[in-house]
Order: structure tokens, then C-alpha cells, then sequence
């Protein structure tokens, strides 16, 4: 499998998804720590961003969660047996 035997476009596809998804975990983790940086602090706005992440926590309405979650898996589910079928 040489690497040069393969199509343009497909070596094009390649490395356009290895840069998206190097790309999409470092904005990721940079914006992970930033925000674990801003819930440690001591100030006041730290304990106001605290707070109010902690009341979003709260109202967090499980069965809505649990039943988009379902949604989710069903129309995942049902893609995959369409792909299936294609074949």
C-alpha cells in the first residue's frame, strides 16, 4: 500500500480529516482547561460562574436528556440498517 498509488482526492480527504480532527481536540482541550482554570479560582467571579453552573446542573431535566439520548440511538440505529439494506 504506497501511499503515492493512491488518488488525489482520496490523499486530499486524508489529510483534510487528520487536520479537522488534530484541529477539533486541541480547540477542545484548550477550552476544557480554560474553563477548569476559571472554576478553580478563588474570586468572585469564579464563585458566581461556580454557582451558576451548579443551578444548570440542577435543573437538568433527566427524562428530556434520556429521551433525546433515545431519539438519538433510534435514528443512529435506523441510518446504520439503511446503510445495511444499500449493500
Amino acid at each position: 500500500m504506497n501511499l503515492l498509488d493512491r488518488d488525489l482526492f482520496e490523499l486530499y480527504r486524508w489529510l483534510l480529516t487528520t487536520v479537522c480532527t488534530i484541529y477539533a481536540t486541541v480547540v477542545t482541550v484548550r477550552a476544557a482547561l480554560f474553563y477548569a482554570g476559571i472554576l478553580v479560582g478563588s474570586d468572585r467571579k469564579a464563585q458566581v460562574v461556580r454557582n451558576y453552573a451548579f443551578v444548570l446542573f440542577l435543573r437538568l431535566r433527566v427524562a428530556r436528556f434520556k429521551n433525546e439520548l433515545l431519539g438519538i440511538g433510534f435514528f443512529a440505529a435506523l441510518f446504520l440498517l439503511i446503510v445495511y439494506w444499500h449493500q
